[in-house]
């Protein structure tokens, strides 16, 4: 969160050097589609975790016109489903499973003309796995989570189409290396059977597109 956070105030410093120019905003809203290869492990336990998810992306990127110098911001909240986890959890029945993902950037736009921008941006970000399982029987009652967060970093490249003075497409494209934490618990009657503390790494892989406004 405190590199987060220096990322945004590097973005402020380096926008009020350049607070001669113009800046033009685009915001976009679309559909993503986040695909991961991550692994879960540790010393007694690992397993590879292939997951695709699928959901809401908003997507925010400033402009200085004249230097070019640009600035990004994107989060995605969704569904999320993998069958490596999916199968080692057969037995019981899936219940609320989501990724929530959220970055910060910087880069150069190196076409921005009125109609169409082109930029490359380097980000970090943070992001939020969880699965959740559940069985329940008349005198049994069991449940499952395997999570993961994740500091990533990685870099964008974005683009925009105006075909109106306001409106107009956008595509994202991201790639990230993760690492963080992960966990798998499991509890049976609401006694905790087991709670195991994992090292999670991986590469993500991030279409978005949707409609996009200019201001």
């Amino acid at each position: 969160m405190k590199k987060l956070l220096s990322v945004a105030l590097a973005a402020i410093i380096g926008a009020s050097a350049f607070a001669g120019e113009n800046f033009k905003s685009i915001l976009g809203v679309g559909f993503g589609l986040p695909l991961t290869s991550g692994a879960y492990n540790n010393s007694d336990f690992n397993f590879d975790a292939k997951q695709t998810a699928y959901g809401a992306d908003v997507t925010w990127v400033g402009i200085l016109t004249e230097s070019g110098l640009s600035f990004k911001a994107d989060a995605f909240i969704g569904g999320i489903s993998c069958s490596d986890i999916d199968d080692k959890l057969k037995a019981l029945d899936k219940e609320i499973c989501a990724e929530l993902s959220f970055d910060l950037g910087a880069g150069y736009s190196f076409i921005r003309t009125d109609a169409f921008t082109l930029g490359a941006f380097g980000v970090l970000g943070l992001s939020v796995d969880t699965f959740n399982y559940s069985l329940q029987k008349s005198n049994y009652d069991r449940k499952a989570s395997v999570g993961a967060v994740s500091f990533d970093i990685g870099a964008d490249i974005f683009a925009n189409y105006k075909f109106t003075n306001m409106l107009g497409v956008y595509a994202d494209l991201g790639f990230r290396g993760m690492f963080g934490k992960g966990n798998s618990k499991n509890k049976v009657n609401d006694q905790t059977v087991s709670d195991i503390e994992l090292d999670y790494k991986g590469f993500k892989f991030l279409p978005a597109i949707g409609l996009s406004f200019t201001f």
